[in-house]
């Protein structure tokens, strides 16, 4: 039986497509042959769905989160397994599987779901690594950073994490901008961070704890500065310098109104930079997912939330 939220839900089979009629799924679609990576992704997806089912009852103050996770990974085999994946998929309740085993104690099922996590992961790494620079490295790459927002939230659940959004945005055939202006459009947004970092620490006490957070931060930025610039170059274009200035909110010396502005940048940075990885494919794109991962693990510790697929929304 699954847990809540997930209970009385049809099965889905992992053949190829669903074993019954789905009336969120278009039938008409052209089916569209994928690689043996699939079907390996979407039962590594199901089993974390159900994984989460189960955790959802016993991890304290991790009811909603478990539950929104589960489904969303429940979408993703959905949407791995239908005959198109880019034909589109309306959101309600997801089909899930019964319940394989059930573990009896929140460290058993954090456990257990750390395992499934590291399944879905290599999954979807070897599914990128694989994928020619487009809309499948674009979906490989989601996939990998919903794995790594989920390893944080394992890591620490007491850190409050938004639920993830049941939104309507879904892997389509998109048209992807070049290497070269997402790595632009990722460094506008870099330079945006470390001007607002920078100005919110002269405007807090050192001895706070945000203080050290928001330091550890900007200096890491340097390494992804040189990063999307050499990207940038690749495509023959010039990194453009970044601004004297930039907006800031009023009140940025308050700790709740510089979490909430650094949690926004690092959740926009996070976006394209999983969009980057889609423009890259191959073993190219396994670093900049990794870092779209951080980014947006990070923005959701700070009350940013995810879509059920980064990088289309």
């Amino acid at each position: 039986m699954l847990a809540v939220g997930l209970a009385g839900l049809a099965p889905v089979g992992l053949s190829g497509c669903a074993s019954a009629a789905d009336p969120r799924i278009n039938t008409s679609q052209t089916p569209w042959q994928r690689p043996g990576e699939w079907l390996t992704a979407a039962q590594a997806e199901m089993t974390l769905a159900t994984t989460y089912a189960a955790a959802s009852t016993l991890v304290q103050g991790g009811a909603d989160w478990c539950v929104a996770a589960a489904t969303l990974h429940a979408a993703h085999a959905v949407v791995l397994t239908q005959p198109d994946p880019w034909g589109g998929y309306t959101v309600g309740p997801t089909p899930a599987p019964a319940l394989l085993s059930s573990p009896t104690s929140s460290k058993d099922a954090l456990d257990a779901l750390t395992q499934a996590i590291g399944t879905a992961s290599d999954a979807a790494n070897a599914g990128l690594a694989k994928a020619a620079a487009g809309v499948e490295a674009l979906l490989w790459a989601s996939l990998q950073v919903c794995c790594d927002v989920d390893a944080a939230w394992c890591a620490d659940p007491t850190i409050s994490r938004t639920t993830p959004i049941i939104g309507s945005v879904v892997p389509s055939q998109i048209t992807l901008q070049t290497s070269s202006d997402v790595a632009a459009a990722a460094l506008d947004t870099l330079n945006t961070l470390v001007y607002t970092l920078s100005y919110a620490m002269g405007r807090i006490d050192k001895a706070d704890p945000l203080y050290q957070d928001m330091a550890t931060r900007l200096a890491q930025t340097n390494t992804l500065r040189d990063g999307l610039q050499a990207i940038i170059r690749s495509g023959g274009a010039t990194p453009a310098p970044p601004n004297l200035n930039y907006p800031v909110p009023d009140g940025i010396d308050s700790s709740d109104v510089i979490k909430a502005t650094w949690g926004g940048l690092e959740a926009s940075l996070g976006q394209t930079y999983t969009r980057l990885a889609g423009t890259l494919g191959g073993g190219a794109a396994a670093g900049i997912a990794t870092q779209a991962g951080d980014q947006l693990a990070r923005a959701t510790a700070m009350g940013q939330t995810i879509s059920w697929w980064p990088g289309w929304a």
